[in-house]
């Protein structure tokens, strides 16, 4: 077995320790998993760990782990993206995540811009802002006992189709800025294979061929659909890349095709434990890939980022809620569920183009995921408190 195996093998086993110990650290101190995972990742790197190259941790095998990660962490997401469930969600939602998600792209894409960087940067920094997690956001509705809140279902339901509307909208980028693979067609050939793709899986998604084939599967076979539900996740990837789209677009449309059929579910359920796998090896790997001694070379644009970034999604998810007829208060306090953002933003981070600026945005999109994740429920706090005084101040005005 060649150098190049072992370091592999040594880096997963490495990364896998790494990731449980971050996240177990973190959970002890009741701070998001995820951003343990981040800091383990960081930790260990080499940037901040010397010796790490020495024994196999290699930033090829790094980042090989990173893309196997990713590939299986956006077809996780598409599982949990049902077209049939967004049927009964109404207009609402797709009024709120367009409210939130276009006003974070383009208040991200404005602060870039007027920092000097480049365009295709400051695209990709507002693409960065727009979505929100979901799981963090969530588990926060749920840890803060909001799943009862005005508001809340149209909230939860518009941070999953931002994640939708983000994958949209960074293939429009792609195709307009003419990065990685897609540099090699033209814009119009480009966007005929995208329609050409997208239809055919809309296709697929009508006539219930691929739901059929599952069934066979499962028929002849006596053996649960699992394996070729993934398979078919790593080949839709492949199609994706043979006509110039990152892979993790594929992967997730590949996931949103079997949600919506009646295998799902089961599929979801049954992938779990793989699926905490590779998302543990997808976060710790992009923390090892991490420079934090660049940081502050980008720390106006970091900070600037943040800021707005948190105010879009505030005042975006805020004044959607308001369309929606949702009290003041428990809009405020939805609003700052969407203010979270990860695992969309990391990958997508790993997407664009050549591996300075890829560097450079992974390095804005760790620091963007871990000051939304642990400042959001600071917020939620904040609103609660000023809501609370704002009624105590009504009350002995009016006793008076």
């Amino acid at each position: 077995m060649g150098a190049p195996e072992l370091d592999l093998l040594i880096t997963f086993a490495v990364v896998l320790i790494a990731a449980e110990l971050g996240s177990l650290a973190f959970q002890a101190m009741r701070l998001p998993r995820v951003v343990g995972m981040l800091a383990a990742g960081v930790l260990i790197g080499p940037s901040v760990n010397p010796q790490a190259v020495q024994i196999g941790l290699n930033p090829e095998s790094i980042s090989d782990l990173a893309f196997l990660g990713g590939i299986f962490l956006m077809f996780s997401i598409g599982l949990t993206f049902d077209v049939r469930r967004f049927r009964t969600v109404g207009a609402g939602a797709f009024i709120l995540a367009v409210f939130a998600g276009i006003t974070s792209f383009l208040a991200g894409f404005a602060v870039a811009m007027a920092f000097g960087a480049p365009q295709d940067l400051a695209l990709f920094i507002g693409l960065l802002l727009t979505p929100t997690s979901s799981v963090i956001a969530i588990r926060l509705a749920h840890d803060q006992r909001m799943l009862a809140m005005s508001g809340v279902d149209a909230t939860i339901a518009a941070v999953v189709i931002d994640d939708v509307t983000s994958l949209f909208i960074a293939t429009i980028v792609l195709a307009f800025v003419g990065l990685g693979d897609a540099a090699t067609v033209s814009g119009v050939a480009f966007g005929l294979a995208l329609l050409l793709l997208l239809g055919s899986l809309v296709v697929l998604l009508a006539i219930g061929a691929l739901p059929r084939a599952l069934t066979l599967f499962e028929r002849f076979s006596g053996q649960h659909p699992t394996l070729p539900a993934i398979s078919l996740a790593f080949l839709v990837s492949f199609l994706f890349t043979v006509i110039g789209l990152p892979p993790i677009f594929g992967a997730f449309w590949a996931g949103s095709i079997i949600a919506s059929s009646r295998f799902g579910d089961r599929i979801q359920e049954f992938i779990r434990p793989v699926t905490e796998i590779f998302s543990a090896v997808f976060f710790t790997a992009i923390g090892m890939l991490l420079n934090p001694f660049a940081l502050p070379a980008l720390g106006a644009l970091v900070a600037s980022a943040l800021v707005v970034g948190i105010l879009a999604k505030l005042v975006g998810g805020f004044l959607g809620l308001r369309v929606l007829r949702v009290p003041v208060v428990p809009a405020m306090a939805c609003a700052t569920l969407m203010v979270p953002r990860g695992e969309v933003s990391l990958v997508i981070a790993q997407y664009a183009g050549d591996l300075a600026q890829v560097e450079r945005l992974q390095l804005i999109a760790s620091v963007l995921v871990v000051v939304t994740t642990l400042g959001a429920p600071i917020l939620l706090h904040g609103v609660r408190f000023a809501a609370r005084r704002s009624a105590r101040e009504r009350t002995a005005r009016a006793e008076g």
